[in-house]
């Protein structure tokens, strides 16, 4: 019993001092950048500075499922010559990447160009893939992707084009590596201004 009232006032002390720590506000203060949403969640691939995809996320946020899941989802679909969106998805918008907007949402919209990146890229633009422009039109080389004002998201479109069966001899798998640019207000993240995909043929 004395024990217990010796311990007495030292459990009350942590308590008072653990029980009255203050709640920070954690506010985004440095600069704000641009980053692929599926470049955040997927790790890189063995020898690239960025994850190279070979399934299709069926949502934003989230990392690529290989298998399914044991809360039920299924596995992503495998990204092949062959590959068409899901039910509701029309057949123009084969696959949509979505862009984040890292810190305070801007009050203008803000435009930033998207290349391809060729010392990565294998596959052939109009033959194993086509970039699409913001009005669903075809891009040559790049073409940009807007998040709105006081919004964090921005869209972009591509479609894999299917070249035929392959020939003896061609290459399995060719790849296709987006590159996310600044503009004059926000710049690109250094670690996330990469996605890469790799489609089966």
């Amino acid at each position: 019993m004395k024990k217990i009232k010796a311990l007495l006032p030292l459990l009350l002390a942590a308590a008072t001092f653990s029980a009255c720590t203050k709640n920070e506000d954690k506010v985004y203060d440095s600069q704000p950048l641009v980053e692929w949403d599926a470049a955040t969640f997927n790790a890189r691939t063995s020898g690239y500075p960025f994850p190279l995809l070979t399934r299709v996320p069926q949502a934003y946020g989230r990392n690529v499922f290989t298998a399914a899941t044991a809360y039920g989802m299924p596995a992503d679909p495998a990204l092949t010559r062959l590959y068409a969106p899901l039910a509701p998805a029309t057949t123009g918008d084969t696959i949509t990447m979505r862009v984040n907007l890292v810190g305070p949402q801007m009050g203008t919209a803000q435009t930033f160009p998207v290349t391809i990146e060729r010392n990565f890229s294998t596959a052939v633009e109009g033959v194993h893939f086509m970039l699409l422009n913001p009005n669903g039109s075809a891009a040559t080389g790049s073409t940009t992707v807007t998040i709105p004002a006081n919004s964090s998201f921005g869209y972009i479109r591509w479609r894999v084009l299917n070249p035929g069966p392959l020939a003896p001899g061609g290459i399995p798998t060719v790849n296709v590596v987006f590159t996310l640019g600044s503009n004059s207000e926000v710049a690109a993240s250094e670690n996330y201004k990469y996605i890469g995909w790799g489609i089966a043929q």
